[in-house]
């Protein structure tokens, strides 16, 4: 799984390079960041072994999830680029410019533009868009790593969307919830016409 995430992330270095050796360097800079002890692509690809439940590949010789094992190895590089996204967004939510101990993508955007000589004040803008764009650039490359992999189209669809904005947004149960309390309160608050 890390082979395949480098070799991915080296190749969309190159291909930004050729656009905008700006757009490369944001690439080189988040697959910095990518790493540690990568306990989410683990536990994805333990689950996925886990749920085989012992009984190995179906009976046509293919694993349920992929035509190969490439599948479930991109959907465990997917989830690491979605950490990675994660943790980029909130470093920079935290103001945060390190994590393990060395620079982050806002981090090496500062140490660039103080080398550089740029006014620390005029740097602030360079730095949180590098932390954005970072962010969104690993969040992008997770959901193409899904869509390149040899999945059923069904599979993608249901990975890509259980990842996307609807995950985090609340479920109408919780908004039938809010509303109702907030009409519960108005109820039982006066309001000031009334009084």
């Amino acid at each position: 799984m890390r082979g395949a995430l480098d070799a991915y992330m080296t190749e969309s270095s190159g291909v930004a390079e050729a656009l905008h050796p700006v757009a490369g360097r944001l690439w080189s800079d988040l697959a910095e960041q990518i790493g540690g002890k990568l306990v989410r692509p683990r536990l994805v690809l333990t689950a996925y072994h886990g749920l085989l439940d012992g009984e190995g590949p179906a009976s046509d010789g293919v694993p349920p999830l992929a035509s190969e094992s490439g599948g479930v190895a991109a959907v465990a590089a997917a989830q690491e680029l979605l950490h990675t996204a994660m943790l980029v967004h909130d470093d920079l939510l935290d103001h945060d410019e390190q994590r393990r101990g060395r620079p982050n993508l806002a981090g090496m955007q500062r140490a660039r533009d103080r080398d550089s000589g740029r006014d620390p004040a005029a740097s602030d803008d360079r730095v949180q868009a590098a932390a954005v764009l970072g962010g969104d650039l690993a969040i992008s490359a997770a959901v193409e790593i899904v869509l390149r992999a040899p999945l059923a189209p069904a599979i993608q669809t249901e990975l890509v969307s259980s990842s996307s904005a609807r995950s985090i947004r609340p479920s109408r149960a919780s908004c039938s919830t809010s509303s109702a309390r907030r009409r519960a309160r108005s109820r039982s608050t006066p309001s000031a016409s009334h009084g």
